[in-house]
């Protein structure tokens, strides 16, 4: 039996994300607060902007292949989804009250499962 420790693990270019083979795991996840655009914490995600009540949008540190990924969120509202993918590397997350008015919302989470460019 073998044991690897490491510190960071890098592509061998020395800057691309990693490769997994035949293994999945969230290329994009964020903690945030609607209310205040604050990211708590997160994996890939360079910025947070706040467009409206309820309205934020998410840029990916590293853009996906295409706008084909999955993507599942949740917050302290009644809804989240993300209606609108501007683009294969920014998605738009609506949280929306129980009345499905879009409002803000003080704890939201969301991850994205596909391929990294």
């Amino acid at each position: 039996m073998s044991t690897v420790k490491v510190d960071t693990l890098v592509a061998s270019d020395g800057t691309s994300p990693v490769t997994l083979t035949k293994q999945s795991a969230a290329k994009v996840w964020a903690r945030y607060d609607g209310t205040t655009a604050t990211v708590n914490n997160s994996f890939n995600v360079s910025s947070l902007s706040d467009d409206a009540d309820g309205d934020q949008t998410l840029t990916f540190t590293n853009a996906m292949t295409d706008t084909n990924f999955a993507f599942a969120g949740d917050s302290s509202r009644f809804h989240t989804g993300n209606d609108n993918i501007a683009s294969s590397s920014t998605v738009n997350v609506f949280t929306a009250n129980s009345s499905h008015t879009k409002s803000d919302s003080n704890r939201v989470s969301c991850t994205i499962q596909g391929d990294l460019a």
